[in-house]
Order: C-alpha cells, then structure tokens, then sequence
C-alpha cells in the first residue's frame, strides 16, 4: 500500500469545504495524536472519508434544529446561549462535543435515549 505524509495544506484542501478552519485545526491534532499513539501509517484519503462521514460541524442554529427534540422551547425563547450549551452538554455524555466560538463539532453517534431529557 502506498502512504502519503499529509501535510498542513493537504489537510486543508481534502477537508476544508466541509470545516471552519478551527475545526480542521481542532481534527489534525486530534487524528495526528492517534498516530504518534499507535504508529499508523495515515492515507490522506481513506482519513479524508471517514473524517467527513464521522464528525459534523454545527452552527449554533442548525445543532438547535437537528436536536431540537431534546431542548426546552421555553429555554430556547428565553435563553439562547445557555440552551445551546446544556445540549452540547447533554450531547458530549454520548459522543464527542467540541465548541468554537461559532460552531459545535460533533462526532456521529447513536443515541441512547435513557441518558437524554429535555433540558
């Protein structure tokens, strides 16, 4: 198999429509750490796939929408902020959560509805 060292650059041109720059930041040290961990050899594009199909960046917005069955409204009206930060909470006991000062980064999961309330 061949293996191509992946630099900065490269990072950014396979991933960079899908993140904000602190997301892929944020996913290069992430996934350069599991390789100096485990001694893996990295292909740009197998990483470029299961980093696309794995994690999802959110507007503030948008993670309100894809979870908004388990946000009080009331709180939503009343509190914002605060609403979308209980549920980046609640998300981060079943899956990764990462917040930037515009977006949420969140890994793909399955969800255990017996940990999820509506906050």
């Amino acid at each position: 198999m061949l293996y191509q060292r992946v630099e900065t650059e490269d990072w950014n041109r396979y991933l960079g429509r899908q993140f904000s720059r602190e997301a892929l930041d944020f996913l290069k040290d992430h996934y350069e750490d599991l390789g100096e961990k485990s001694d893996l050899e990295w292909d740009p594009i197998a990483i470029a796939i299961a980093i696309a199909g794995d994690w999802r960046e959110y507007k503030a917005k948008e993670l309100a929408s894809n979870f908004s069955m388990y946000i009080n409204k009331k709180k939503m009206r009343d509190n914002f902020a605060e609403a979308i930060d209980d549920l980046a909470q609640m998300l981060g006991k079943q899956t990764y959560v990462v917040g930037f000062d515009n977006s949420f980064l969140v890994k793909n999961f399955i969800m255990k509805k017996k940990l999820f309330g509506v906050f």
